[in-house]
Formats: C-alpha cells, structure tokens, sequence
C-alpha cells in the first residue's frame, strides 16, 4: 500500500551521537518553518511597500547602488560586502546579538521590533527604512523558531545576491554568492561537528 499524504510515520529512533537516542517524533511540526518564512516575508514586505507609499517613503534614497557605471575593483568589492560580508555581520549582529538580548528581557515583539528598525536605520536609506523593518521581524521570528542564525544568513547572502546581480554585478554577483553558499555550508558542517561532540 503507498504512502499517502497525513499517513502517521513508522516510529524509530535514530542514534546522532554515541550513546543516545532521539526520537523523530520530537519533529514533528517543525519542518515547514523556513518554508513559512517565504509567504510571510511576501505579506510582510507587501504591507510594508504599500506603507513605504502611503508615507510618501517611496521617494527617498534606498540601498541600490547602480553597478554597472563602478570600475571592476569597485564592482567586487561592493558585491563581495554585499553578499559575503554583510549577511554574517547583519545576522550576527541584529538577530543573533541585540534581539536575543532583548528577546529575553522584553519578549518577541519588543525585540524584534527594536532590533529590526535598528538594523533598517543603520543602511541610512529612508526608501527602505519600513521593508527592511519588516524584513527584520521576519528574519527575527525565523531566527526565534529555528534557533539558529544560520537560515537567516543563507537567505539575506541570497537576497543580496540577487539585488547584485539586478544592479549590474551579474559576474560578480554569482561568483561572491558561490563564495558565501560555501561559508554557509562551512558553518553548518562545523555546527553539525559541534553538536556531534557534545
């Protein structure tokens, strides 16, 4: 008989470290938490935008910076603090230092809150000052359900490499977001090394 969709799993227990044991079951309900993340970023971001608008935000300066017209060494170094850089400092910083912080003393709300519109005023850009508050929280409540930074960098290096590659550093763009996906990678195999040491 195949396997249908909502069908219990078979129960099992699987070693991850020598000498104990954990359940699958402990899963449960948590798998869809990134893929969470993508529709209440889109509601997020959306109300945010009409907000920009309705504020009279839209006008103002914003992050993008026009690539194309840089000279080579400009353009990598640009895209590479972009890509690379930015998305460890920024998640290291906002969502793995100030919300925490303040996640433990004031709760959700107030520290995300907090620390994303810290985060969003530290670009100096009014045009995105809103989006990226909004972009904060989220990043904030994914930081909250998973635990860990690490989801949050991996999707803020390919925004950023996105927003790169649209702003005229396609070349570098693909060649720094390959560099950052293997300091990703990096880190969660020392993070995996780590648990597995304990």
């Amino acid at each position: 008989m195949p396997v249908q969709k909502g069908d219990k799993a078979i129960e099992f227990k699987l070693p991850p470290k020598p000498r104990e044991e954990v359940d699958l079951a402990q899963y449960i309900g948590k798998e869809k938490i990134v893929l969470l993340f993508f529709p209440l970023a889109f509601v997020a971001l959306f109300v945010a935008g009409i907000l920009t608008t309705v504020t009279g935000l839209q006008d103002e300066p914003t992050t993008a910076v026009d690539l194309t017209t840089k000279p080579e060494g400009e353009k990598l170094f640009l895209t590479f603090s972009a890509v690379v850089v930015a998305p460890w400092v920024e998640e290291t910083a906002f969502r793995g230092l100030v919300y925490s912080s303040l996640a433990i003393r004031f709760g959700f709300w107030p520290a995300a809150i907090a620390s994303s519109a810290g985060w969003s005023a530290l670009h100096l850009a009014l045009g995105v000052l809103i989006v990226f508050t909004a972009a904060g929280i989220v990043l904030c409540w994914l930081r909250d359900r998973t635990g860990s930074i690490l989801p949050g960098v991996a999707l803020h290096g390919l925004w950023n490499s996105i927003a790169s590659g649209f702003s005229g550093g396609a070349d570098y763009a693909i060649i720094c977001g390959a560099v950052f996906a293997l300091t990703v990678a990096a880190a969660v195999m020392a993070t995996r090394r780590w648990e597995l040491s304990l």
